[in-house]
């Protein structure tokens, strides 16, 4: 808008009887409808939309006269773009910027957790924390007060808190982000039965509807389709796949966020990548950093293999992956049968009596070990018929010989299977946190496995 159109707009303007407050609510008024009017010519991009164009010229108008009737008043204003300072958005700058409100619907049908606060010491949030992989590696790094712990899942927190962890039993979709105004780091962690092999990879069928699910929490801001999610797809836990863009979209002052499942999800994590770096019109610009990684636990000295795909994001800062992935050969390989203390020669039955075309043995000195999943519950040794215990398989993924490990031998194995392993999660922490996190891990392997770990 010209200066002289400007002025003569002002000259006969309706707000000029409106007190500050009023201008204030009608500024962010006016601002939502442009913002509306962007959105819907973004998802209907082409020619044929005057409409679209003359709504989002009249509301930049509207806002125009209201910004120079603040001014005439003296109201502060941004020294960068000349806002005025209450509005709440900063569109030019991008200081502060637009916030539109989200799941209304859900949060009028009283969805979110209203009744625990937040531990705003804990700047860092594990919604799906479980019995402590990112905790144990987060000690590693001397950091782990920084984590405030989620679960659903009664044994798993039962885990943490023994194990010394923070621990709050609570359903994540319960957890409402904009509360969390204090937390600048997010640990996502899902669970992954609908996407492996186990489980059918039912989720594979869902893909469009998370990736439509995803568009509307990030770059809509709107939420319509997460709050129906859980009945549209084929296993509920599919919808718990969404929650990491859920809580990128809607935690204020997140600076960096990683997401963890299984490689199976790694289109849904790229999408999120994506949406990460676009933005969308509702958000004020993309991420500086985000990365789709796939990560074997055994590169950085797990016994057993345990490979997973993982989302690494920050807002404001470029990370590289080289501080990130070791050398090769930096991390000895280790048998099963090495970090157990077993002499060599053991052969490992998986499937009991039962033959599979697939076979139920191996050697306890392959090196590295078959990832452990639940069913490792029901490994026995071949040569004298002893089961592996929950301590030994948590110890091949990385944990503590006498961790805590919580709740019936199935749900233990299965806390087991669940885990991000301690060396990988003090790496990926060491990443987003510029801290150096070989030493820590070194010593940490030292103390687990001591000489075998060497040879």
């Amino acid at each position: 808008m010209h200066a002289s159109s400007a002025l003569a707009a002002l000259s006969s303007s309706p707000y000029r009887n409106l007190s500050v407050p009023d201008l204030l609510a009608l500024f962010a008024d006016h601002a939502r409808a442009e913002h509306a009017a962007h959105e819907l010519l973004w998802r209907a991009p082409g020619t044929g939309h005057l409409d679209l164009e003359r709504a989002i010229e009249d509301a930049d108008l509207h806002q125009t006269e209201i910004i120079m009737v603040l001014r005439e008043r003296q109201h502060p204003h941004c020294d960068q773009c000349a806002y005025p300072e209450g509005t709440g958005h900063h569109w030019d700058c991008r200081r502060h910027p637009m916030r539109v409100p989200t799941l209304d619907d859900a949060q009028q049908a009283g969805l979110f957790d209203t009744t625990s606060e937040p531990d705003r010491t804990r700047p860092i949030v594990a919604p799906f924390a479980g019995p402590g992989g990112f905790d144990v590696g987060a000690a590693l790094l001397g950091v782990e007060e920084l984590i405030a712990g989620y679960d659903l899942d009664r044994d798993a927190v039962a885990t943490g808190r023994a194990a010394g962890f923070h621990r709050v039993q609570a359903d994540v979709r319960t957890l409402h982000p904009p509360k969390f105004t204090h937390t600048t780091g997010a640990l996502l962690t899902p669970p992954c039965p609908s996407w492996s092999a186990s489980g059918k990879r039912t989720a594979a069928t869902d893909l469009e509807l998370l990736f439509e699910a995803a568009m509307c929490l990030h770059s809509y801001r709107c939420g319509c389709v997460w709050q129906t999610l859980r009945e549209q797809v084929s296993d509920p836990r599919t919808a718990l796949a969404i929650e990491p863009i859920r809580w990128a979209a809607e935690l204020p002052n997140l600076e960096w966020l990683i997401a963890e499942l299984t490689p199976a999800t790694r289109p849904l994590w790229e999408a999120f990548a994506e949406e990460l770096y676009d933005g969308g019109p509702l958000v004020d610009m993309g991420w500086a950093y985000q990365e789709v990684i796939e990560l074997d636990a055994a590169d950085y000295g797990s016994p057993s293999s345990r490979r997973r795909v993982f989302l690494v994001a920050h807002r404001t800062r470029f990370l590289r992956q080289r501080d990130l992935l070791p050398e090769p050969g930096e991390f000895p390989a280790l048998s099963m049968a090495a970090a157990l203390g077993w002499e060599p020669g053991h052969q490992m039955r998986t499937r009991g009596n039962r033959r599979t075309s697939g076979g139920n043995l191996f050697s306890a000195d392959r090196t590295p070990s078959w990832c452990l999943t639940e069913k490792a519950r029901g490994w026995t040794r071949e040569a004298d018929g002893r089961r592996l215990e929950a301590a030994e398989a948590g110890l091949l993924n990385g944990f503590p010989r006498f961790y805590p490990w919580q709740g019936s031998r199935s749900k233990q194995f299965l806390q087991i299977a669940d885990i991000v392993s301690p060396m990988v999660a003090a790496a990926l922490l060491g990443y987003v946190l510029g801290l150096d996190w070989r030493p820590a891990v070194h010593a940490h392997l030292a103390a687990l496995y001591g000489a075998a770990q060497a040879e």
